[in-house]
């Protein structure tokens, strides 16, 4: 069976985005592959620092992760700092490569010309080694760009979460940015804010877009009826999230369960690697 490796930052709230774009495919497909879904919270060391917030960041995207769908029966959701390999792995990353080939990477240059002025951590230097390091340990036959909640939106009213409440929700459908015409048609070159809202109504209900434009002769309803089909999509979702996070005790379980799958594979490929360099054995 195909392995698949997705991992996500425990960075940010989680939004529509995340869902629609990633998280669902991840239950989709679950059953079709083995499905490794990291949590790299090492990861978010680069960009967080106060005390606390990446461990309760990651408690709540766990907890997520199976609200969504996913089946700790099935895929493997592991907790990166839980799993040391990823860490003694990388160590052997970094002392792999070049200075210069990290100084090359677009990354660090981006990252670290956007924080001119301010503390730049020597984790967003070497990021691209524990990245090498997540991949090889568990030997995945695919890995699909990652996913770290980054907001695509330029406003906090364009960004949908997963667990506003259905007020909130309305609002924001409410306010969404159309055009100037009053068609409403399925064109994401000339109309991209009327055919975003028909998309997010197919993705929820599964019909195409251009079919739902056919019902609607204005964009208020189509704009209610979008914001609906989302509250309608999160309500079990929100309700499964809730449950876990108020029994952290079953949550910390299912953590410790994917990591402990996680770490029987990743184990292996370490001791590889060990074998591989010469070390002295155990």
């Amino acid at each position: 069976m195909t392995r698949v490796l997705s991992c996500i930052q425990p960075t940010g709230d989680v939004h529509l985005g995340n869902y629609l774009g990633a998280l669902r495919n991840w239950v989709s497909g679950q059953h079709e592959c083995d499905a490794f879904h990291g949590i790299v919270d090492l990861h978010a060391l680069t960009v967080t620092e106060a005390p606390g917030v990446i461990g309760e960041s990651t408690v709540k995207l766990a907890a997520m992760l199976f609200a969504v769908g996913l089946d700790p029966d099935v895929a493997t959701v592991f907790v990166q700092s839980h799993v040391p390999e990823h860490a003694q792995l990388a160590w052997v990353m970094e002392c792999s490569v070049s200075f210069g080939e990290l100084s090359r990477m677009t990354q660090f240059k981006d990252q670290s010309s956007k924080r001119e002025g301010d503390f730049i951590s020597g984790g967003l230097f070497t990021y691209p080694a524990l990245q090498a390091a997540d991949i090889l340990l568990y030997d995945a036959d695919e890995v699909p760009v990652g996913d770290d909640q980054r907001k695509s939106a330029t406003s906090e009213s364009g960004i949908v979460y997963l667990l506003e409440t259905s007020a909130e929700i309305a609002k924001k459908f409410k306010r969404a940015v159309t055009d100037s015409e009053t068609d409403v048609r399925y064109d994401p070159v000339h109309k991209p804010g009327v055919s975003n809202l028909l998309e997010i109504m197919s993705a929820c209900t599964g019909e195409a877009p251009d079919q739902i434009a056919l019902r609607y002769s204005q964009y208020g309803p189509l704009k209610n009826d979008a914001g609906e089909a989302v509250i309608e999509l999160l309500r079990p979702i929100q309700a499964r999230y809730h449950e876990l996070m108020n029994d952290r005790g079953q949550l910390a379980q299912l953590v410790r369960k994917g990591s402990d799958k996680a770490r029987a594979v990743s184990s292996v490929t370490l001791q590889r690697t060990y074998d591989a360099i010469g070390f002295l054995p155990r």
